[in-house]
């Protein structure tokens, strides 16, 4: 920025005494000069104030130069001092050393590209710029001389393509992107074209009951439904493209080519799981389990999960669940009563963590008692438990060496029958929580826990922890089959080589039948079973 204005002054200079005779000569000899030398002073100082104010219009003209070549501007051009101060040009105001106020004025090029300083200018054209919400990276003045010729830089508008200039006024024109000023006000307004942008859905396997268009306006908005994907839970858009953005479910078309892809988290293990005996789908699973299981679809995106031997398991989501636990069954006596059923545990609205692995341990079957002097009975089941919850096994079946061969049935989830030694008479085993049947000489069976036995300790699920048959006496080889197993997995009672009983059903909890002169059958494993909470 330059400063322009130029200062004038005189300085005295001290002087000896003269003596009064010497001073009278001095004036009457200075009065003299003065009327010889003062008009030619006042010219002197003048005509230097006048060569100041050249110079200083000089240096106006030369910044105003300055200005139109750094902004690419052609002959014709005008600007004012004022405009030059405005560009941060010239520092004002600018003085006029011979007025002492103020200097206003101009500097024009005409069109032979002479540049000079006017106190007035030619004639002077308003130029008035419509950029129609665009961005223009370009210094316009709000006026100029007629026949002005400027360079037009591109403007930008985004989502936009810019097709031209609308210029209007008499006698102005643009050619290319050189616009000239007319003689009167002078319009220009930028036109612009819609861009338009190909929108890209990716469901990711999901439905939409929503339509889309191949492309849509740039930068404008669209509602979008939530899509669906049995098993999974919409959990968001995912959003790509320059400028694309979305706020709830209101999308915001990008500039580029934008692509929105559906998010899902798996809440159905019927579509994702991974267990020792088999695996659905992909990883990462929704469950993970190092034991054997079973997947139930519930229908609805309700499941359960039947862990059928022992492991870890492992949840990709925080899931809330119920959980039902069945003992392993009681072993069956020698020439004895049957084993009861394992206990039963229903417990609800669990929280399994993300990322945690839970122990699950399915317990074993009772071993049926061998031999008469093997313990008296059958062996307990073992307990099953998980999750902080736990079911005990049912107790063996006692055999005939047993305190006071009483040959009575196990107690359990449902209790095990009482042998008898008349002819096909035996106790059959529980259900449902009951006690095992009556045996030898009025011999109370097995007592059952007293309540349901059903999965989730629901009316409408399946029945386990059935009660073991007791063995059935009849020493000829005739007819006589054993007592029946409760419903549930209960073992059916046996007798000697006629008719071998059988073990409780694997992964219910039954217990085993009693056998006559034999040893007696297994209890069956327990089981864990999860579900979605309800």
């Amino acid at each position: 920025m330059y400063n322009v204005n130029i200062g004038y002054g005189d300085h005295m200079k001290n002087k000896r005494a003269f003596t009064l005779i010497e001073l009278l000569a001095v004036i009457v000899i200075m009065g003299i000069l003065l009327t010889i030398t003062i008009p030619q002073l006042i010219n002197n100082l003048k005509d230097k104030k006048d060569v100041a104010l050249e110079t200083i219009k000089e240096t106006i003209v030369s910044i105003g130069k300055n200005y139109a070549i750094d902004n690419n501007i052609e002959a014709p051009f005008y600007i004012s001092i004022n405009d030059l101060c405005t560009e941060k040009y010239l520092e004002c105001p600018v003085i006029n050393p011979a007025t002492n106020s103020d200097l206003a004025g101009y500097v024009i090029m005409d069109l032979n590209n002479i540049y000079y300083f006017s106190y007035t200018i030619p004639n002077i054209s308003n130029l008035i710029v419509n950029l129609n919400d665009g961005q223009l990276e370009q210094r316009l003045l709000s006026e100029y001389f007629a026949g002005t010729k400027l360079s037009l830089n591109i403007p930008a508008k985004e989502g936009y393509t810019f097709t031209g200039w609308t210029v209007e006024g008499e006698g102005a024109s643009l050619s290319e992107n050189i616009l000239t000023i007319g003689t009167s006000a002078t319009t220009i307004t930028a036109n612009w074209q819609r861009n338009t942008v190909t929108l890209t859905v990716n469901l990711n396997e999901g439905s939409t009951t929503q339509s889309f268009e191949e492309t849509y306006y740039s930068l404008s908005t669209l509602s979008l439904i939530n899509p669906t994907k049995e098993g999974y839970t919409f959990t968001g858009w995912t959003v790509e493209g320059t400028g694309a953005s979305i706020n709830g479910t209101e999308l915001t078309i990008g500039t580029s080519a934008t692509t929105i892809t559906a998010n899902w988290e798996i809440n159905n293990p019927v579509y994702s799981y991974s267990c020792s005996n088999g695996s659905v789908g992909t990883s990462p699973y929704y469950i993970v389990y190092t034991g054997k299981c079973t997947v139930i679809d519930d229908g609805n995106d309700n499941w359960r999960v039947k862990f059928l031997t022992s492991g870890d398991l492992t949840m990709s989501s925080t899931t809330i669940i119920d959980a039902f636990l069945v003992g392993g069954g009681g072993g069956g006596g020698y020439t004895g009563g049957g084993g009861g059923g394992g206990y039963t545990t229903t417990a609800k609205t669990i929280t399994l963590t993300a990322g945690t692995a839970y122990s699950i341990s399915i317990g074993v079957g009772g071993a049926g008692q061998a031999a008469a002097a093997s313990g008296g009975k059958g062996a307990d089941g073992g307990a099953s438990s998980a999750f902080n919850k736990s079911a005990a096994g049912g107790k063996g079946g006692k055999g005939d060496s047993y305190t006071n061969h009483s040959r009575a049935g196990g107690d359990g989830g449902s209790g095990g029958g009482s042998y008898d030694n008349t002819i096909n008479i035996s106790g059959v085993g529980g259900s449902d929580g009951g006690d095992g049947g009556i045996g030898r000489s009025g011999l109370a069976g097995g007592v059952g826990q007293g309540t349901t036995t059903r999965e989730f300790g629901e009316s409408s699920g399946a029945l386990y922890a059935g009660g073991g048959g007791a063995a059935c006496y009849n020493p000829s080889s005739g007819a006589g089959t054993g007592a029946a197993g409760g419903a549930g997995g209960g073992g059916t009672g046996g007798r000697s080589s006629h008719y071998i009983g059988s073990e409780g059903e694997v992964n219910t909890g039954g217990g085993g039948g009693g056998m006559y002169i034999g040893a007696g059958m297994a209890g069956g494993s327990g089981i864990v079973i999860i579900r979605n909470a309800r």
